[in-house]
């Protein structure tokens, strides 16, 4: 059985840019399309809106 671990997002510069990335491509793969600021400025501005908000969580999953 694999166990996954979950937890916050640090924002240690390097951490968000790769999750920004990471977003990004599994939504040109899953929908065939790129950015589009209408839809995504929550991933473009992620810092603001999740880290840096005590209103907003963005968790991810290790394993």
């Amino acid at each position: 059985m694999k166990y996954y671990k979950i937890r916050t997002l640090d924002d240690d510069g390097i951490f968000p840019l790769k999750t920004k990335k990471f977003l990004f491509k599994m939504i040109k793969k899953e929908y065939g399309y790129g950015y589009i600021p209408k839809y995504h400025g929550d991933i473009k501005n992620l810092e603001e809106v999740y880290l840096n908000n005590k209103r907003n969580s963005f968790f991810h999953c290790t394993g």
